[in-house]
């Protein structure tokens, strides 16, 4: 058989020694060694037929264990991404600036923003609103007579009968806790809010406004069918809302027969808490009552929550301040050194941006800190002043002098502190468990390794042992062959003088024939 690149042979190689007598008559022959080369190629195992099943199934298993690998790998590539953001880099250096701002912020506080002074913001909001009523009424067509200005209270009933509201005094005689100090409060359709636009909408379509009084109990009054101005859909919307706007406007500074110094409006602070205090189980409780009574008795409208806003603007100046030197201080150390490190083109823009990570909430904790500690310090040392030693005048100083904003801040500041830090606590336990599920990626990935080995190294076992079993019986098919031939010689010999007396030069053909190659 021709043997083959690809096909495993046995080369058997049989020498015949010159001793031996083959032929009795033959003698040139058997003078001469010869041998016979020849290749036994086994057909019990073909080597060449590629991977069996079990060799399959070895390899799907182990491109399987390589895909979970990869995965794994981008698992704990974004867990160490977020365990280096949450995690706190900052040196002293930072924390010197963090600590120098805080001072600096709390020194304008002190000189430059003072005590929360509430009776200058009444009186700056109170003009702010007046003027507003009059610019918006001279906008929807308000003329004064004579020439003049026109008063304010004009304004309002221009504005008033301009804008009519259905639900106004529908309330009126009901006996249900409504009361002319409340009763914008308590009508939900007079409230500032998204809440208080949606139900000015609903009594155009269904003829009723929601009314809750102090005790939480809700209830619907008929709608003066003469102020509903909306027809088809869209109108009834459009009336809903441009009513709903410009009544509001109307009321922000009392009625017409008060305006400037009566009830006003609840502002959206307290009418949001008024909607929130309607909920099953709250309604229940004595917040209805508190913020009834703080409106009516109180006489927080809509005037005073605009005065506190100032107020708490005013005091929010020092802490902007703060929150911009320190997040522009961080963004400019950590791009200097990004283009010192990596140079201009490689900087790492995600890596200086001052937000989102624990470097700056720490800075920002302990820059608001700080500022809260100087605003502390600076408010007992004035209401020392100022008491004279009076407890209840420093309590009072005391209270006008702190920054409530810088107060808020730091709170902020430190509840995302601490909960950066609770999720860094989480992240490291999730890379502990991605760890763990890789080890035992990796220890199933050597195990088919080995599986793989052993199953290689019992084939080739196999294909020994049958190569072994082949040679064997192709000794024993040569030893036949080889004695029969022998025999067949010897039966020759007898008759090799006959050959060549009868056929002169053939025995001398016959051996050149068996020495050519």
């Amino acid at each position: 058989m021709p043997s083959s690149s690809n096909i495993p042979t046995t080369q058997l190689r049989i020498e015949v020694p010159s001793s031996e007598r083959l032929l009795g008559g033959l003698d040139d022959i058997a003078e001469k060694d010869f041998s016979v080369d020849f290749e036994v190629v086994p057909t019990s195992v073909d080597l060449a037929d590629g991977i069996d099943s079990q060799s399959e199934f070895i390899q799907k298993e182990l491109d399987d264990i390589e895909n979970c690998l990869a995965r794994n790998g981008e698992v704990i590539e974004k867990l160490d991404a977020e365990i280096d953001r949450l995690t706190n880099h900052a040196d002293g250096l930072d924390y010197s600036v963090a600590v120098a701002s805080g001072i600096i912020c709390g020194l304008i506080d002190s000189f430059f923003v003072g005590p929360f002074d509430f009776a200058n913001a009444k009186k700056w909001s109170s003009k702010s609103i007046n003027k507003y009523i009059s610019d918006f009424a001279k906008k929807q067509g308000y003329r004064a007579k004579n020439g003049s200005k026109g008063k304010l209270k004009d304004k309002v009933a221009y504005l008033e009968k301009l804008y009519k509201s259905p639900t106004d005094s529908v309330w009126s005689g009901s006996g249900k806790g409504i009361s002319t100090y409340s009763h914008h409060l308590d009508d939900w359709a007079h409230h500032p809010t998204p809440v208080g636009w949606i139900c000015s909408i609903v009594v155009q379509f269904t003829g009723e406004g929601f009314f809750t009084n102090s005790e939480g109990e809700g209830m619907y009054f008929d709608a003066d069918k003469s102020r509903l101005v909306g027809g088809s859909t869209a109108e009834k919307i459009c009336a809903g809302t441009v009513n709903w706007f410009g009544h509001l406007v109307s009321d922000l500074a009392g009625s017409k027969q008060t305006a400037g110094k009566g009830m006003g409006l609840p502002g959206p602070i307290i009418s949001l808490a008024r909607e929130l205090s309607q909920l099953p189980g709250i309604n229940k409780t004595g917040l209805p009552k508190i913020i009834n009574e703080a409106f009516s008795k109180g006489k927080f409208d809509f005037r005073k929550e605009l005065a506190v806003a100032h107020e708490l603007g005013r005091q929010a100046l020092p802490v902007v301040v703060n929150e911009i030197l320190v997040r522009l201080f961080y963004f400019i150390r950590r791009l200097v050194e990004q283009w010192r490190e990596h140079g201009f083109h490689g900087i790492e823009w995600k890596k200086t941006l001052p937000f989102n990570n624990r470097t700056i909430n720490r800075m920002m904790t302990i820059a608001t800190g700080t500022f809260t500690a100087v605003d502390m310090a600076d408010a007992a040392v004035r209401g020392v002043i100022k008491s004279g030693g009076q407890p209840a005048l420093f309590l009072t100083s005391f209270v006008l002098h702190v920054n409530f904003v810088g107060i808020g801040r730091f709170a902020m500041a430190v509840y995302s502190d601490l909960r950066m830090g609770a999720q860094l606590q989480h992240r490291h336990w999730e890379k502990i468990v991605a760890g763990n599920e890789r080890l035992h990626l990796l220890n199933a990935k050597i195990f088919y390794k080995q599986a793989e080995v052993w199953h290689q190294a019992e084939a080739t076992e196999t294909a020994v042992a049958q190569m072994i079993e082949t040679a064997e019986r192709a000794w024993c098919d040569w030893s036949t062959a080889y004695y029969e031939t022998r025999q067949t010689l010897k039966s020759l010999s007898g008759i090799s003088f006959g050959i060549e007396k009868h056929n002169p030069g053939l025995v001398s053909e016959l051996i050149t024939a068996l020495e050519e190659p």
